[in-house]
């Protein structure tokens, strides 16, 4: 979509179709001496995806210093590619936006959850598909960051997986007496439970 810098930075943005008329976003940060070179790629998943780059600048930077590019990704619903508000509500609130959709999904056997684990999948083929990069690894960050976490249990030929502050099980979730309501519609996976929980998801990226 388009390249610039930012001081050593090139900055380029994407937007693919992970699905049939389903549009995804990203922004590839990369350091400029390397702009010719096959480096390794770091795709990253956390809340809000680019509409909070610069919060998350010496992440960018540290790893773009130590040879990296990053890919930051906005998966369907996601920062810049957030859906336009459907009432008053906030859009992560109870009966806001994000939840109607989550509902919308759910009724015909699917969740906002599952739709961005599969967006991430299709994120990692596109970015090995490119033949620009050496090798592809996952970054996790925040509630959000769950989805890169479930891919990685799918995904083939990840480097690496690296995580912070991500969110960690269902199951203690579910036995808390108050819990914030902000991301939850977004990461409800129906049925999960009945076969694993985020704490195995380590274990399973090695079967």
């Amino acid at each position: 979509m388009g390249t610039h810098m930012v001081d050593d930075l090139i900055f380029e943005q994407y937007m693919w179709a992970s699905q049939k008329d389903v549009f995804n976003y990203g922004v590839l940060l990369r350091p400029i001496e390397k702009k010719d070179e096959k480096i390794p790629v770091i795709l990253a998943v956390w809340d809000n995806g680019t509409t909070e780059i610069a919060a998350h600048e010496s992440f960018i930077r540290t790893k773009c210093a130590a040879g990296n590019a990053v890919f930051v990704l906005d998966a369907s619903g996601m920062g810049n590619i957030e859906p336009q508000p459907t009432n008053m509500g906030s859009m992560r609130d109870f009966y806001g936006t994000l939840y109607k959709m989550q509902n919308d999904l759910m009724w015909i056997g699917d969740s906002l959850c599952a739709m961005r684990v599969y967006d991430v999948l299709r994120a990692v083929e596109m970015v090995k598909e490119s033949g620009e990069f050496e090798s592809v690894s996952l970054y996790a960050e925040g509630f959000h960051g769950v989805y890169a976490k479930l891919a990685y249990t799918l995904a083939k030929d990840i480097e690496t997986f690296e995580e912070k502050n991500v969110f960690e099980s269902f199951s203690e979730w579910i036995n808390k007496r108050y819990y914030t309501k902000s991301y939850m519609p977004s990461i409800i996976l129906p049925g999960i439970l009945n076969y694993f929980d985020l704490t195995d998801v380590n274990e399973m990226a090695k079967l």
